[in-house]
This record gives C-alpha cells, structure tokens and sequence, in this order.
C-alpha cells in the first residue's frame, strides 16, 4: 500500500538524517505513455498546437476539461500508473551553513510503479475542447 511505502522510505531516510522532513507526491496516469507527456491528449485538428475548436480530448483526469497535467491525485485504479514524488529537506551540516546560500538541503527523487490488474483497467472518457 502507498502508506507502508511512505512509511518505509521515511524510516530508511530518517536512518541516514535524523530529523529529516520527508513529504509526498502521488498521482496517477492510465499508462507510461501519458506519465512521460503529462498533457492530456487531443486531435489538434487545426494544427495551432491547442485543444479548441472543438477539437476531441481524452479526459485522462475525468474532470471535464482539458488539462496541461492529466494526473489525478492518489493511487488510481488496475493497470495505472503510479507516480511517487518524494521530497527530504534538511539542515545543512557543518561548514556547509556558511558556504551555502540556504542553510537547508532538498532531494527529489520519483519513481513509477503499476497498480495490479485486479480488475479491468477504465477507459478514460473523452470531452469536446472549447
């Protein structure tokens, strides 16, 4: 589950730096695909590189509208794919306070994982850009 791997990095990084601030990210796409090209997809029928006109979008987020991310929030549903941001932020230790402009570190690190098929995957539906 997202929590016993939240749980797990936490600990694992906690080992490493006492007291870091360890904080999350997860969205969800319907494949590899649309993680790599996060925008949701649609005919550019008038080739101006915008979803208008009524140009047909797929609604990868199911919020009715055409979005530059079309993540969802959470783990998503079977076969998606999940992608896990997690951000440590700590004090600089040392000398290091004094050469630095910011007194604290902050490491990003993602990964993407795919939800098990349990069930049939949901097609995303599609909308009309405006």
């Amino acid at each position: 589950t997202i929590a016993a791997i939240k749980a797990e990095v936490t600990k694992g990084v906690q080992q490493v730096m006492a007291g870091a601030d360890v904080t999350y990210d997860v969205r969800s796409f319907h494949d590899y695909k649309n993680a790599a090209n996060r925008p949701e997809e649609f005919g550019d029928a008038d080739h101006d590189g915008a979803c208008n006109h009524g140009e047909i979008f797929v609604d990868s987020n199911g919020n009715g509208q055409w979005d530059a991310d079309g993540s969802r929030e959470g783990r998503g549903g079977a076969k998606d794919v999940l992608m896990m941001t997690a951000t440590v932020s700590y004090a600089r230790l040392g000398l290091g306070n004094f050469f630095a402009a910011d007194p604290n570190v902050r490491l990003v690190a993602t990964t993407l994982l795919r939800n098990q098929p349990s069930t049939t995957q949901s097609q995303p539906n599609t909308g009309i850009c405006s």
